[in-house]
Formats: C-alpha cells, sequence, structure tokens
C-alpha cells in the first residue's frame, strides 16, 4: 500500500510522502449494474518533499478545514474525511445505487 501512496501521490499532485499515517479503509459498493466496487486506504501525509501541483486528476488548494466545500465532492466523502481529519482511525462501507447516490452506509471508529 505505501508503494501505491508514494506512486500515485507523485503521479497525481508531484510529491513524495516522506511522513504518512494510514487512517483509513473504505470499501465502497456500486448498484448490480455497474462494476467499481474497490477498496480505499486513506493516508493522512504531514511531511513531504515537493510542492503540490495541479494535474489531470485534481487542483490542489489550501482551505480551512471548517470550509472544506464538501457540497462539490463525492456524497460519501462527509461521513468519513471530517472524522479523519480530526485525527481517529476508520473502517467505513459505502453502498450506491445506479446514480451515484448513497443507498447505505457504515462508518466505524477504530483502535490501532
Amino acid at each position: 500500500m505505501e508503494e501505491a501512496l508514494a506512486r500515485e501521490t507523485m503521479e497525481e499532485i508531484g510529491v513524495k510522502p516522506l511522513s504518512y499515517t494510514q487512517k483509513a479503509i473504505l470499501k465502497f459498493f456500486a448498484s448490480e449494474h455497474q462494476d467499481w466496487n474497490q477498496e480505499v486506504y486513506v493516508y493522512l501525509i504531514d511531511k513531504w518533499e515537493g510542492e503540490p501541483q495541479e494535474s489531470e486528476e485534481m487542483k490542489p488548494k489550501w482551505l480551512p478545514i471548517a470550509k472544506i466545500p464538501y457540497q462539490k465532492m463525492w456524497a460519501d466523502d462527509p461521513f468519513w474525511l471530517p472524522q479523519v481529519l480530526a485525527g481517529k482511525n476508520l473502517k467505513g462501507e459505502f453502498h450506491f445505487n445506479a446514480k451515484g447516490e448513497i443507498l447505505k452506509h457504515k462508518v466505524k471508529i477504530i483502535k490501532t
């Protein structure tokens, strides 16, 4: 997972992670007519080399935590991201319909 973290962070925002902590494991399940089920590992990076750069994947922007625009993000983000940013470790599961709407979800704080 750490190799994927380093590779994807370099490819998507041009930085090399130097210090990080795994904070969550999230499972996503699509409707029966779609095929994008996935398990995602979430890390917080607190030290890196380089400056975040815009790519096809994202346009990095520094914001105060209270101003994160959840209404412009994936439907699941408000259920887990605030807890990760508050330092909690999580396991989560999200089930979506064909329109990308959450049908059901479960987020559990875990001890490490």
